[in-house]
């Protein structure tokens, strides 16, 4: 029984501390200092922003596929026209992605 009980709170311990590492909120009114690319998620980094999401230094936008493809391809083009326009933005992630975003002038 202490057996279990160790390898139960050792589990416990290990997913909760991975996800520490994850900020669930927003970045607060910043600049995109930073844009990497892969296949399925774009990863940006925030100027004077602590948290991450989803990666280490980098918030993550999955590229979406099937019937959020367009919406996908939306959130991408204002994301990049923000950074290449040094908007400021304001990012919010849920669950380890970005999910909302605000472009202010």
């Amino acid at each position: 029984m202490k057996g279990y009980f160790f390898g139960v709170l050792l589990v416990l311990s290990a997913s909760t501390s991975v996800a520490s590492d994850i900020v669930n909120g927003w970045t607060g009114n910043t600049t995109i200092s930073k844009i990497h690319s892969e296949a399925t998620r774009t990863l940006f980094a925030f100027k004077d922003v602590q948290g991450t999401c989803g990666h280490p230094n980098f918030w993550v936008l999955p590229i979406e596929k099937e019937a959020y493809l367009e919406v996908s391809k939306i959130k991408h083009s204002l994301l990049l026209t923000a950074f290449s326009a040094k908007k400021v933005v304001n990012v919010r992630c849920e669950n380890s992605r970005i999910t909302d975003f605000s472009v202010l002038e």
